[in-house]
């Protein structure tokens, strides 16, 4: 059968460079083509490489062979901004052009602020390479002329001349690409081409340049093009749908610009390029960064410094400490991973030199007591006994992964000592934007010209029932159907980076966006762990954030779990009484479920059944019971009811968690204690039920014994043989009891978590209500700033300082700094004003060193303002100088002072004074008063001014305006509102700002009131309201519901107050 290789092709990925230029995947053209049986099969996306490990996997896996390329976008010169953008398609011949393919597709993303390979800014509407570039590519690359958007269609001649030099001095690896579209310029530039490789000898080579995969994602296409206002001009006439041979034949045929049997030579030439592409291999090995000369004596010599340091010397048991500590070092060794535990201390030590204070422990690295010397967690792990074999294992042999929080305002910090650290490249790693369902329907809505109303409603039934949507618009969701997951945009993963000493601007190839600083990986998140690169997450925290800044306002040192006493029962009684800022339990929910589960009540019934209740523990599994997959055991937990089994080894496993299975590591100790696994085969094991892989192979080990994977070296006793030999139980008992836990093993597998990441989140919950108890002025000063820019989370932390007495004060002269400050002596916060617009942090701290001078009334503080005119009026109008007086008086008194401060001379035209007034602090002339005491003047001025303030109305302009937000309370204004927004889409919807409680409530109200009495923005009004039914779409039809209600204004007059 006659075939031929695709290798001209784009999918969606090509979006992330150009406009939306494909809806198909790449998977579903390697399936088509595949059935196709063509042998090959190449994607040339638009300015990138993106995901071609994925691309090169699935190939492999259905035995195609992959063509690794791209359509670059050439430009004759970097000097100057020209839009030439020519294209050329590129390929790797073998492994040496597969780094050179992706040096030059990285080269291309150089951005004026960031860069991927040397200096120059290349990137100018998209990725572009220089013909200088060009020039110098080696053999390893075979190149092809691409469409009508190449050199040889689109440039003058001078540049098309130096092009041809180039193709015939590198023939051997270039084809002029005639495409098949029924277009008068391709027939016209394919005859061309053709007497150029009857010239200089260039063969010539069949390119489809495929956008779809058939003509229904054709018209998709063109459906989302439409909607996003996007025309290509040059496509009339174009066919971009993926050709069978036959199809490419008889498309020729059509376009009738060749004779037949030069299309069919440049059709056959396509696999001769498959053929010149040579097999090679992407290595997945361990991508450790090698740093150090001499690895294995670093660590120790560090590892030795974290001892002295923790003290170990002087526990009780520091022999089991040695022990463990010389356990993980070899494991850590025979692993490879020493360096990794290297650069984590690395990063952890720049941290703590430069006063980030990073979290207690994220993940599976809690388990090492290792990393707890190295100060890379601050969890003791036999202390807390806790899992090493869930982190690594001499059985465990795998990517090591070590996850830290930080606090938000120092992470950018971290970065930029990990990019710019020497010996390092780094890369934040790729993320791709998709069209979501609604979005889908929006865009397809548009394009079919549907009103928006009706959108909308489509948008809900299909959120309701996606087969309803289809039944009531059978076409747009057909088109939705294809348009749904396209990529439109890239964008980066909010924490990972990719970390290697590797250049990786050649091993995956990098590129850039708009919105970051740093260059991004080609291949996203999977593609990198299948490569096996370490990626470090560099996760933010407010709560550590929180923890460190509070310690350091209240002056002390920073509480961890080695010096936080955590059986304070006035910290306890104070989270299970309110857990407003206490991490991970903020939610209702969680604050309801707290108060019974360390109840008093539910304490004494775990005590009476025997057991001693760890708070910290109980804390612990509680937070994994408030989680959907802790239902199982939530409800009987929270009653104090301890589940046994009646096998005393099981109960054992599982008795600090009071009978239930929890914890993944409880799996381990019990595989390990009651069935003789090592504690690495147990996690293997743990995992298998985990992924549901390989329990058939398991159950019989874990019951009767045996080799676990065929290693000979180690035999597993079994459950059976183990509690016979241990506990003398029979042969039956153990067989119930085990089939039983097997069970609970399976059932719990999918929801179980890991004590090492849970242990140390609870200390940190703990420690902020420790804060919180001794410390709550500093503790809700700090968490107000952390949270300054989230709304619902301000108005939480001001409610529980309200119910803790501590007041919340506006700004304020003498008092405010540039962010919230605690005033001890009042027991009050006050607002910062480096937050208010059009000031700054420079300004409050000006002002607030001010804060102990004494001034002659407003004017005299006039005198040495630090304020520019604009700043000074917003402040007044804020009431943020109410010592000297009230806002209008303020204002009118700053105007006096700006209009005659430093004048000695007035014009008599020009007056607008009284004259007897001013002849009291100077002279006359014909034509001018001179002033004699300007200050005089300006005082008899400001004691006429009334002490009045601005309306309400301007106050509550001036606190959305300049604040963002209102600060107004009067209780006396019960019943008036000040209307923030008003949404007419429907029936009106008005955001309103209770100006008796500072509440902020949504209401509607009827069209028809509306139009009778218009609200805009801004209005003051008086307003009732009363509860109507709520309706709510149901089968396409709106109902009301009985159940639910939604306030409605029933009366409504605006105010001018």
């Amino acid at each position: 059968m006659q075939n031929y290789v695709v290798y001209h092709l784009h999918s969606d990925l090509s979006n992330g460079v150009t406009n939306i230029d494909s809806v198909t995947k790449y998977e579903e053209y390697i399936k088509y083509a595949n059935s196709l049986e063509m042998k090959a099969i190449g994607f040339s996306e638009h300015g990138s490489v993106f995901e071609h490990i994925k691309k090169r996997q699935l190939c492999e896996n259905l035995g195609i062979k992959y063509i690794h390329g791209e359509e670059f976008y050439l430009t004759e010169t970097l000097s100057e901004k020209i839009k030439d953008n020519y294209h050329i398609v590129i390929m790797a011949k073998n492994y040496q052009g597969y780094l050179e393919l992706n040096r030059l597709s990285s080269i291309a993303f150089n951005r004026a602020n960031v860069k991927t390979v040397g200096e120059n800014e290349h990137y100018y509407y998209v990725p572009r390479l220089t013909f200088e570039e060009l020039g110098n590519v080696s053999d390893n690359l075979i190149l092809t002329t691409a469409c009508l958007g190449g050199v040889l269609h689109k440039a003058d001649n001078i540049f098309k001349n130096r092009f041809i030099e180039f193709l015939v001095t590198h023939k051997n690896n270039c084809f002029l690409e005639i495409q098949h579209h029924r277009n008068e310029r391709q027939k016209t530039y394919n005859q061309y081409l053709y007497e150029l490789s009857k010239k200089y000898g260039i063969k010539l080579i069949a390119g489809t340049d495929t956008h779809c995969l058939n003509e229904r994602h054709a018209k998709g296409r063109v459906m989302l093009q439409k909607s996003k206002n996007i025309f290509f001009a040059d496509e009339e006439g174009w066919d971009l749908t993926f050709k069978t041979y036959d199809e490419l034949v008889s498309a020729y045929e059509n376009q009738n610009s060749l004779d037949k049997n030069i299309y069919l030579e440049a059709i056959d030439n396509t696999n001769l390029l498959a053929d010149m592409v040579d097999e090679y291999h992407i290595t997945n090995e361990y991508k450790y960064p090698h740093l150090w000369k001499n690895p294995e004596a670093e660590l120790k010599k560090r590892i030795n410094k974290g001892f002295r340091q923790r003290k170990c010397k002087t526990l009780p048991n520091k022999k089991e400490y040695v022990d463990r500590i010389r356990y993980e070092t070899q494991t850590y060794i025979n692993n490879g991973m020493t360096e990794f535990m290297l650069l984590a201390t690395d990063m952890i030590d720049f941290c703590r030199a430069n006063d980030i204070e990073v979290g207690y422990g994220r993940g599976s690295v809690n388990g090492s007591v290792v990393a707890w010397t190295l100060g890379i967690t601050e969890m003791d792990s036999i202390k807390y006994n806790l899992n090493f074999e869930r982190f690594a294992s001499p059985e465990k042999v795998s990517l090591a992964d070590v996850d830290t929080d930080f606090p938000s305002s120092k992470r950018e910090l971290v970065k930029q000592y990990l990019f710019n650290r020497e010996g390092l490249n780094c890369c934040d790693i790729i993320t791709f934007n998709t069209i979501a369902l609604r979005g889908a329907i929006r865009d397809i809505g548009r394009a079919m010209n549907i009103p928006l109303d009706e959108v909308d409603k489509i948008c809900d039934i299909a959120d309701n029932s996606r087969e309803e949507a289809v039944r009531l618009y059978p076409e747009l969701m057909d088109y939705v159907d294809i348009v749904e997951g396209t990529i439109v945009s890239i964008g980066t993963h909010p924490c990972g980076c990719v970390v290697s000493d590797l250049d990786i601007a050649e091993t995956f190839g990098l590129c850039t966006t708009s919105t970051s600083d740093y260059p991004v990986s080609q291949i996203y998140m999977k593609e990198i762990d299948s490569l096996n690169y370490v990626k470090l997450d560099l996760l933010c925290l407010d709560t550590i954030e929180l923890i460190n800044e509070t310690c350091k306002l209240a002056g002390i040192e920073r509480l961890t779990p080695d010096n936080v006493d955590m059986n304070d029962d006035k910290v306890w009684d104070s989270i299970v009484e309110d857990t407003t800022m206490i991490f991970q339990w903020e939610s209702d929910s969680a604050q309801r479920y707290i108060k019974q589960l360390m109840s008093p009540q539910t304490i004494e019934s775990f005590r009476k059944q025997g057991y001693d209740v760890n708070k910290m523990m109980l804390f612990t599994i509680g937070n994994g019971a408030i989680r959907p997959a802790g239902s199982s055991y939530r409800e009987e937990l929270s009653s104090g009811i301890a589940r046994k089994t009646g096998c005393k080894a099981i109960d054992d496993c599982m008795a600090s968690t009071f009978g239930f299975c929890v914890f993944q590591c409880q799996i381990i100790e019990f595989l390990h204690k009651c069935c003789g696994f090592t504690m690495g085969e147990a996690d293997i094991v743990r995992r298998g039920f985990a992924k549901k892989l390989g329990t058939g192979d398991f159950i019989p080990i874990i019951k009767n014994g045996g080799y676990l994977n065929g290693n000979k070296n180690h035999y597993i006793k079994g459950f059976i043989q183990t509690m016979k030999d241990d506990y003398g139980y029979d042969k039956d008992f153990s067989e119930k009891a085990i089939v039983e836990f097997i069970q609970v093993i399976e059932d719990a597998s999918s929801y179980l978590f890991s004590i090492n990441h849970s242990y140390p989140y609870s200390f940190e919950g703990y420690v902020s209500g420790y804060l919180r108890y001794y410390y709550p002025l500093e503790f809700v000063t700090v968490a107000l700033n952390i949270h300054s820019g989230n709304e619902e989370k301000t108005n939480k932390i001001t409610e529980y300082a309200k119910r803790h007495n501590i007041k919340i004060s506006p700004i304020k002269f003498r008092h405010s700094k540039d962010t919230y400050s605690p005033d001890k002596e009042t027991n009050s916060i006050y607002k910062g004003i480096a937050s208010v617009k059009f000031l700054n942090a420079e300004v409050a701290q000006r002002m607030y060193d001010m804060r102990d001078q004494q001034f002659n009334g407003f004017i005299g503080f006039l005198k040495v303002n630090p304020c520019n005119s604009r700043q000074t009026e917003i402040l007044i109008k804020l009431d943020f100088f109410s010592e000297f007086g009230k806002s209008q008086k303020l204002l009118d008194e700053y105007k006096i002072y700006s209009d005659y401060a430093g004048k000695s001379q007035i014009k008599k035209e020009k007056l607008t004074l009284d004259e007897n007034i001013v002849l009291k602090y100077g002279t006359a002339t014909a034509k001018m008063y001179k002033i004699t005491d300007v200050d005089g003047l300006i005082s008899e001025l400001c004691n006429a001014v009334p002490n009045k303030n601005i309306s309400i109305s301007d106050r509550l302009q001036a606190e959305s305006e300049y604040l963002g937000y209102l600060d107004y309370i009067n209780p006396k204004a019960k019943g008036y509102g000040y209307v923030l927004d008003i949404n007419t889409k429907y029936s009106p919807r008005l955001k309103i700002y209770k100006l008796d409680t500072g509440e902020t409530i949504d209401v509607k109200m009827s069209k028809s009131d509306y139009n009778s009495n218009p609200v805009a923005k801004n209005n003051i009004i008086k307003f009732t309201i009363q509860n109507k039914n709520k309706t709510r779409l149901v089968n396409g039809k709106w109902q009301k519901s009985l159940e639910e209600f939604e306030p409605w204004i029933s009366t409504c007059v605006v105010k001018e107050v």
